[in-house]
């Protein structure tokens, strides 16, 4: 996004130089007849170049409020508007000054060298009515089957003639994108920009860019590479950019970006270094690579926060593939590793993405933390895996995955679903007086567009054990099937008879949870009647391999 703001901006102020004189020279003139303010017929001659030119390629109507020519070679435009054809105002600027390269002279082209602009604001207006990217009056803001196609056009209208460009500025600039579909603006104010630029001597609409945007303590960027103003393909051979992630900067940056860090409250510091081709209208044609690097980020979800001590993404776009490789997160005293790939060369564009968690602690996810010498109401270290399948053009109709998960030396309290187990297994007090970090859990899972199936899920602690199995729906409402109670730890200490009584008990000494996963509700359901956790029928087969299991555990007894 901020590449092609760059560059719609440096063509979209090139071209309002050489349109300034539209609207007013139209307006306030007739042919033959010297313009307002005019001093000389050359003043009449420039603005009559200059409306040549506009009138050949701009789109927007252009207009402003006053002139003045400065010899030999400066002209200034003042109050200067440009507006869609569907009636928005998408620029004004305070003051325009042009600098040609040298005096204009009648019957030569007027070669533009230098554009600076003072209190310059530009409006994005995303055109919702196309399917392509488009802001209105500004994208397309230039014939461009004329641009293309120079030769059908005058030698003094010609781009390679006026156009001479070597130094863009802003001063007290201001750029505002705006999306619509009731999402967030995005707001750039107090812009300082000062572009040097080199047109290519080899090939036409090229540009080199070299420049620093300082806009503390919100960002700053560095760039170094070149665009085509007629096709918007930018090369960039180096990109840097650092953003300070606070409340009161987000609006610099996209609105999707935007709503996430505002849902999350997300704090910290954000780097992003970038190199590569990206034909802006055709983004998936490119071939280009980021780095993104975290610092001190905390972000926030009702009780619990996720803090980010340091985190590299790599990001690589290639023969239309996308890969992450890889994602390192050092959070939560542990570490989270992904990697992963996206085929763009199709409209659903299938994605991958493996990830692992290793020895995450999870007492620091809590947002308010125990008092001194009070045990943590979660606490463990967590590890797991797995992986996502998913089309990004529709993501929740395709997702598919499956993962393991694992948790040593916990204390599980804070879950809602144990403590009202606990609550009807009548050891809630004792659970709750429990200050020992034993608690232990294991689970295999699956994932739909829907929900998360437990396959089979362990957990264990100093007076309740519990297994079972059943659906987690993405909007929490749940559906188990639990087996569990003091029966379930005295298994684990009679060996192979407590796997016999084990497999009786699966059946007898069932609990039902449903409600939803912040309001739990338990039902106890003796001998599992009436319980239904997903799309299984009574299976002759699993009560044969059950009889098998009990005759072979006696035999080996």
């Amino acid at each position: 996004m901020k590449r092609f703001i760059i560059g719609t901006t440096l063509s979209l102020f090139v071209l309002l130089v050489i349109g300034g004189g539209v609207f007013y020279v139209s307006t306030m003139t007739t042919p033959g007849t010297p313009v307002l303010g005019a001093k000389s017929k050359l003043d009449d001659w420039i603005l009559r170049q200059v409306l040549n030119i506009a009138e050949t390629y701009i789109v927007p109507d252009i207009g402003f409020s006053d002139f003045e020519y400065r010899f030999p070679a400066e002209f200034v435009l003042k109050g200067v508007t440009l507006t869609a054809p569907t009636g928005e105002e998408v620029v004004r600027a305070k003051r325009l000054i042009i600098t040609f390269s040298e005096t204009p002279k009648k019957g030569r082209p007027i070669k533009i060298e230098r554009i600076a602009i003072e209190s310059g604001a530009l409006r994005l207006i995303q055109d919702e009515s196309s399917e392509l990217m488009s802001f209105k009056g500004l994208l397309p803001f230039v014939d461009r089957a004329l641009v293309k196609n120079q030769e059908s056009v005058a030698e003094e209208v010609r781009l390679s003639s006026v156009f001479q460009i070597r130094e863009l500025k802003l001063t007290n600039a201001s750029l505002v994108f705006e999306p619509g579909a009731g999402k967030p603006p995005m707001r750039l104010t107090d812009i300082t920009l000062d572009l040097d630029l080199q047109p290519s001597a080899d090939e036409p609409g090229w540009y080199e860019i070299d420049t620093t945007i300082d806009r503390s303590p919100v960002f700053d960027v560095d760039v170094k590479g070149a665009f085509n103003l007629d096709t918007f393909v930018t090369q960039v051979a180096s990109l840097a950019l650092n953003i300070e992630l606070e409340e009161e900067n987000y609006s610099a940056l996209p609105p999707a970006i935007q709503t996430l860090l505002r849902d999350h409250d997300v704090r910290g510091q954000l780097g992003i270094n970038a190199s590569g081709t990206i034909p802006v209208r055709e983004w998936r044609q490119a071939d280009a690579r980021a780095t993104l690097q975290l610092t001190d980020i905390n972000a926030a979800a009702g009780n619990g926060r996720l803090p980010i001590e340091t985190g590299t993404v790599e990001l690589r776009v290639a023969n239309q593939l996308a890969h992450i490789e890889p994602v390192e997160l050092q959070l939560l005293n542990g570490q989270l590793t992904a990697t992963g790939q996206a085929d763009l060369s199709t409209p659903q564009m299938p994605a991958t993405l493996d990830w692992r968690v290793h020895h995450v602690e999870l007492r620091e996810a809590l947002r308010t933390q125990a008092p001194a010498g009070k045990p943590p109401s979660l606490a463990g270290t967590l590890d797991a895996n797995g992986n996502v399948r998913a089309d990004v053009a529709a993501p929740k109709q395709t997702l598919r995955g499956e993962g393991s998960l694992s948790l040593d030396k916990g204390r599980l309290l804070l879950i809602p679903v144990v403590t009202e187990l606990a609550q009807a297994m009548n050891v809630l007090g004792k659970v709750r007086g429990a200050t020992s970090l034993t608690d232990q859990a294991t689970a295999s899972f699956t994932l739909n567009g829907e929900q998360l199936r437990l396959t089979q899920f362990n957990m264990k602690s100093d007076f309740i054990s519990a297994r079972g199995e059943g659906t987690i729906n993405y909007d929490g409402k749940l559906n188990l099937a639990v087996n569990g109670g003091p029966l379930e730890s005295v298994q684990d200490k009679l060996g192979d008879f407590g796997k016999i009584l084990g497999i009786f008990t699966d059946s007898i000494l069932k609990y039902h949870v449903r409600g939803t996963f912040k309001k739990p509700k338990v039902d106890v359901k003796p001998l599992g009647l009436g319980m239904n956790t997903g799309d299984k029928e009574p299976d002759p087969e699993s009560d044969a391999q059950r009889r098998q299991e009990i005759e072979s555990l006696h035999d080996e007894s």
